[in-house]
């Protein structure tokens, strides 16, 4: 894996994240919280959605996002690819018909990161519920009027700052 294909992987993702997870929930529940699973992420209500790797996991199938839009794969899972665009400002801008081009290899490594900060924001305040927010694609709680939160890093700081903990 090197620099690029993290980048774009992470840019892939991030785009599944917002326009075929976070979006459509957010339209059905009026929700935008996502949630780490084994090898990846999903939603927290409906639809039930997740990405597995370089995968989307529907209740009926599993979809490889390679060489695929957001608009193709919301439309393969029953839904509308929907951006965030009315709720904040700060996400991807992936439009909807571009092709995704993710690294299976850098995919495994950024799930590894968002487990890894699950997994330590939970250690540190066990009553807490991590959150990955779809805005800038990083995981995070709230303590005491305090934010804690790890982030796999941008596009364009990937290659200097793997993982930042704030």
């Amino acid at each position: 894996m090197d620099d690029g294909s993290l980048a774009v992987t992470r840019r892939a993702l991030h785009a599944v994240a917002e326009l075929v997870l976070a979006g459509p929930q957010y339209r059905r529940s009026r929700d935008i919280r996502l949630r780490v699973t084994p090898g990846g992420f999903g939603t927290v209500t409906g639809p039930d959605v997740r990405l597995d790797g370089v995968e989307l996991v529907t209740a009926g199938a599993r979809l490889p996002i390679g060489g695929r839009t957001c608009a193709e794969l919301a439309t393969a899972a029953g839904f509308e690819a929907s951006t965030l665009d009315d709720v904040y400002h700060d996400g991807p801008h992936v439009p909807a018909g571009e092709v995704l081009d993710p690294d299976p290899a850098a995919a495994a490594w950024l799930a590894r990161c968002w487990a890894a900060g699950d997994d330590a924001l939970r250690r540190l305040a066990p009553a807490e519920t991590p959150i990955l927010w779809p805005e800038h694609f990083d995981i995070g709680i709230r303590v005491a009027e305090t934010n804690y939160g790890v982030s796999p890093g941008g596009y364009r700081a990937a290659h200097r700052h793997p993982a930042t903990v704030t």
